[in-house]
């Protein structure tokens, strides 16, 4: 994901005219420059960036790319939520249900169709382990 977003990025810049590099070497540059600090004034590189910099790094390139709505929700919304969600998905499929069974679940243990906190997406992914997979479930996936 975070790679398709640097290409994205870099061909936009190259389009434009405003780059004239390869794209390894402007992925590498801008991926210090994202995350770059007082205590690591060098930045670091995809290869040796910390899980924590990859909100940082996914931002950076959205807004280069020119998707600065998705670059604050990516800053706005914490990376722990958007993994959370990525494995109620995986949890799903797994049980053999579709989205709209996860809706239901989410209407019943949080009171709206999606989770939009840590723990309502706990309280989600509690009820979606617990079930015992069945290929009969109303909402099953073919």
């Amino acid at each position: 994901m975070l790679a398709q977003v640097a290409r994205k990025a870099w061909t936009r810049q190259t389009a434009s005219g405003a780059l004239d590099e390869t794209f390894d070497a402007f992925r590498h540059r801008e991926a210090q420059a994202a995350t770059r600090s007082p205590q690591i004034p060098e930045g670091f590189t995809l290869r040796t960036a910390p899980r924590r910099c990859f909100d940082d790094l996914l931002a950076h390139f959205q807004a280069i790319a020119g998707d600065t709505g998705a670059a604050l929700d990516t800053l706005n919304e914490p990376n722990e939520l958007r993994q959370i969600r990525r494995t109620i998905q995986e949890t799903a499929k797994e049980k053999g249900v579709g989205p709209e069974y996860v809706s239901r679940i989410c209407l019943n243990q949080c009171g709206r169709l999606s989770p939009e906190t840590m723990p309502q997406a706990v309280a989600v992914l509690t009820a979606l382990k617990k079930m015992q997979p069945k290929t009969n479930r109303r909402f099953a996936l073919p």
